[in-house]
């Protein structure tokens, strides 16, 4: 099958002959999700902070949409499809770290990092361009650990990003019922002076 032929090539590519000392050391440190902690934490205390109701509304949105995007990679479609990861058949693969038992397809990795960043970029698209850069330097660090096919990758991001445009909607609706300074979006200046004592009355949605 051409697609799966083209797989285990690009596969081989990023994995084996891109291979490098210097990548050697970013790839397993862009790939471990623990380092990001720190970073993650200063970025709540920041948003709850600087944004207060609405930045605790960011908070809960981003993490449901984690929620959807791990439930969906790995309770859903990775036990669906049951794809062996390259690490486990290939002998040629070059294996940084461990090679997990679980199935490889979607890369969870990759699903719920472009989840966190969707989410953010319909929030500030300012920040489109690192954002979704360093998603993809995460996604490919999955395949450059010899853990993932880049299709693994590829199928995560676009669910990932199909969870959180879901997720957003949601909150961002429900945000909008809560009241003043709840809203997912920034509220327009007057928008407080025209709702009323009784609510977004003038407010047609969207």
């Amino acid at each position: 099958m051409f697609l799966e032929r083209l797989d285990i090539f690009l596969l081989h590519l990023l994995n084996v002959k891109m291979a490098t000392p210097f990548l050697d050391g970013l790839m397993p440190a862009l790939s471990d999700l623990d380092r990001w902690k720190p970073f993650i934490v200063l970025l709540v205390i920041f948003l709850l902070l600087k944004e207060g109701k609405r930045g605790l509304v960011i908070v809960l949105g981003v993490s449901l949409t984690l929620l959807v995007s791990e439930a969906m990679s790995t309770l859903v479609v990775k036990r669906l499809v049951g794809r062996v990861r390259p690490c486990h058949l290939y002998a040629w693969v070059k294996v940084m770290g461990y090679c997990p038992s679980s199935p490889s397809f979607p890369s969870s990795h990759a699903t719920n990092v472009f989840a966190t960043v969707t989410f953010f970029v319909l929030l500030y698209r300012r920040w489109c361009y690192p954002l979704f850069v360093l998603a993809a330097s995460v996604g490919l660090s999955r395949i450059y650990l010899g853990v993932h096919y880049p299709l693994d990758v590829m199928a995560g991001a676009l669910l990932g990003m199909g969870c959180a445009l879901a997720v957003f909607s949601s909150v961002k609706v429900l945000s909008r019922r809560l009241g003043e300074g709840w809203s997912l979006l920034p509220e327009r200046r007057g928008d407080a002076s025209e709702r009323g004592p009784e609510g977004d009355k003038e407010d047609s949605g969207g």
